[in-house]
């Protein structure tokens, strides 16, 4: 992935087995439990968050659903040097 020549299925390839790894292997849960804490700090307030390096963008789509089910107000913005 830090390699930006990749491209095309190189690249989603590499992207579903990121995405299989962070969902098996607790990657996701350990972001989501961070992003609870900080709202335990802010939780009346819009939160804006930035992931660099998104990816596929397949995070910040986690931390939506747990925002929007807690009713907080959000804008998301994912950020990657391959397109």
């Amino acid at each position: 992935m830090d390699d930006l020549r990749c491209s095309g299925e190189v690249v989603h390839q590499t992207l579903r087995e990121l995405e299989f790894i962070n969902k098996w292997l607790g990657g996701n849960a350990i972001t989501l439990k961070g992003v609870s804490a900080l709202l335990k700090k802010a939780p009346d307030k819009t939160i804006h968050m930035a992931d660099l390096g998104c990816g596929s963008g397949e995070m910040l789509k986690l931390i939506s659903i747990r925002l929007q089910s807690k009713k907080i107000n959000c804008t998301l913005t994912g950020i990657d040097a391959n397109p």
